[in-house]
C-alpha cells in the first residue's frame, strides 16, 4: 500500500515594493499582514493575503496614494469638503446676498487626482444676476435679496430697461445698502423707503453724465437729504 499523500504546493517568496510583510511562512494557508509605506495603499484594500494552492490571494501590492490638490477658496463664499481621497467632495455656498453665477457648487475628486467640473463664482444678488441665473426669462416682480445678514425685497422690472425699484423692510429708519449694487449696469434705480409711520421716501439711482466715469451715481428726486 502507498501511503503517500498530495501536499498542495507553496506560494512564492514575496517581496512587495514600497511595503513590508509580516510573516515567514509560504506553505498552503499561510497568511501574511503587508503594510504600505506613507503616501501608498494596498492596491486590493486587503490588508492580510493567503496562500492558496500555490498562490497568494489577493496578491498583495502596493500604489501610490491618489488624492486631489486642497481645493481653492472661492470669493465671497463658504466651502466643506469630506477629504482629498479619489471620490471625496467640496460644496461651496454663497454667502448671504450673493449668488453662484458660473462653475459647478459640488466637485468631486476624481481618480485621475483632479477636481471634477469648474471652480464657482459668487457675484452679488441684484435684479442681473438673479436673472443671469434663472432658467428662462423672470417676470417682472418682487424678489428678495438679503444684505448685512438682513432680507430686504426688490421689485425688477424687465423688458422695458426702465430700471430696478428698491423697496426696504418697513421698520428700521437707518438701512445701510450699498445702493450702487443693486445693478451692475447703467440702468435706473427708483428707491423706495417706507418709514414705521406710513411716510415714504424715494429716491432715484441714474448715470449722470457729468460722472460718467463712475459705476454709478445719486440723482435725488424726492425729499432731499434722504
Amino acid at each position: 500500500m502507498d501511503n503517500k499523500q498530495c501536499i498542495k504546493p507553496e506560494c512564492p517568496r514575496l517581496n512587495v515594493t514600497n511595503g513590508v510583510l509580516l510573516g515567514n511562512m509560504n506553505n498552503n494557508g499561510a497568511r501574511k499582514q503587508v503594510t504600505c509605506n506613507p503616501d501608498y495603499i494596498v492596491e486590493s484594500g486587503a490588508s492580510i493575503t493567503t496562500c492558496i494552492d500555490g498562490n497568494w490571494n489577493p496578491y498583495p501590492q502596493c500604489i501610490k496614494l491618489i488624492t486631489c490638490e486642497n481645493p481653492k477658496p472661492v470669493l465671497y463664499a463658504s466651502m466643506s469638503y469630506s477629504g482629498l481621497a479619489p471620490g471625496s467632495t467640496v460644496t461651496f455656498t454663497c454667502e448671504p446676498g450673493y449668488i453662484m453665477v458660473s462653475g459647478d457648487a459640488v466637485r468631486t475628486c476624481h481618480e485621475s487626482g483632479g477636481w471634477t467640473g469648474t471652480q464657482p463664482k459668487c457675484q452679488v444678488q441684484n435684479c442681473v444676476t438673479l436673472q443671469n441665473n434663472a432658467t428662462g426669462k423672470l417676470k417682472s416682480g418682487l424678489y428678495q435679496i438679503n444684505r448685512g445678514g438682513r432680507n430686504f425685497h426688490i421689485y425688477c422690472n424687465y423688458g422695458d430697461g426702465d430700471g430696478y425699484v428698491y423697496i426696504s423692510t418697513s421698520i428700521p429708519s437707518d438701512v445701510d445698502l450699498n445702493m450702487a449694487s443693486l445693478s451692475d449696469d447703467s440702468s435706473h434705480v427708483k428707491v423706495i423707503h417706507r418709514r414705521q409711520n406710513g411716510s415714504q421716501y424715494e429716491a432715484k439711482i441714474q448715470q449722470i453724465a457729468a460722472f460718467n466715469t463712475l459705476p454709478v451715481s445719486v440723482q435725488f428726486n424726492k425729499h432731499d437729504g434722504y
